[in-house]
């Protein structure tokens, strides 16, 4: 939750690099380079779906994906806030939550947004078109 990690997500350089390598990532029959993966957790979801192809499309904007769930954010970020300030909120009070953000550019939130609130356990995500995990 480092406010760094927002050079990173507002990058106009790095938003690129993630455009040329979702290709190398996205499954295909005919591939005869070596596989290549992405992954990504928390507030590293957002990073994948601001980056658009320069037509402006989203490039994982059709995988299955999760990320912290809206609940998890949300809880935390008020009953912290009076000691930490926005401290558990990247972009500061009122302001969507990850979860928020990453559905709004999903193609369809609904088949795609997976989301685990179990506790005990981890949740992780693995799409069938990219090689590309989330958790």
């Amino acid at each position: 939750h480092d406010k760094g990690i927002r050079q990173l997500l507002d990058s106009p350089r790095t938003q690129p690099l993630v455009v040329q390598y979702s290709s190398l990532a996205k499954r295909s029959e005919n591939s005869s380079s070596r596989p290549r993966f992405c992954a990504a957790a928390c507030h590293g979801v957002q990073l994948l779906v601001y980056s658009r192809s320069r037509k402006g499309v989203g490039v994982f904007r059709d995988v299955k994906t999760t990320t912290l769930p809206d609940f998890f954010e949300t809880s935390v970020h008020s009953a912290t806030r009076v000691f930490l300030g926005d401290y558990y909120k990247m972009y500061g009070a009122g302001t969507d939550s990850v979860a928020a953000v990453v559905k709004a550019n999903l193609a369809d939130k609904k088949a795609q947004f997976k989301n685990g609130i179990d506790v005990t356990t981890s949740f992780v995500v693995k799409d069938k078109t990219h090689r590309y995990f989330s958790g």
